[in-house]
């Protein structure tokens, strides 16, 4: 596993998090992704100034990834996610935990994604 922390400029005063997963949780137009079966390869948590990001290698051992996971979300009462139902999904799935966990609802148009919510002037 892979471990970087870095300085953020900003600071936030909640726990914002986001994951990335390995396979395909889609589903035909019209029906809710398969979000309990992703498998989650990445963790990034922006919290305070601090950006903490964990990546799990190819060949490293799922559940010592997980425990770091767990220990990470596990110092959150609450957190927000751009997605939420992707990453409670994910966590659910992966980690077999419920986390407390909303939806950061950004400004809609063009141009606006988290890259805008983040770093607009």
């Amino acid at each position: 596993m892979e471990k970087i922390e870095l300085n953020f400029p900003y600071n936030s005063k909640y726990p914002i998090i986001d994951n990335e997963i390995s396979n395909d949780i889609s589903m035909p137009k019209g029906q809710d992704w398969k979000y309990e079966e992703g498998k989650v390869i990445c963790l990034a948590c922006l919290y305070g100034d601090k950006i903490i990001c964990i990546l799990k290698t190819k060949n490293e051992n799922e559940e010592s990834y997980k425990k770091e996971m767990i220990n990470i979300l596990d110092s959150f009462y609450l957190m927000f996610a751009f997605n939420y139902n992707m990453e409670k999904g994910n966590f659910k799935g992966f980690l077999g935990k419920d986390y407390r966990i909303n939806e950061i609802k950004a400004f809609k148009g063009k141009g606006k994604n988290k890259e805008w919510f983040f770093f607009k002037n």
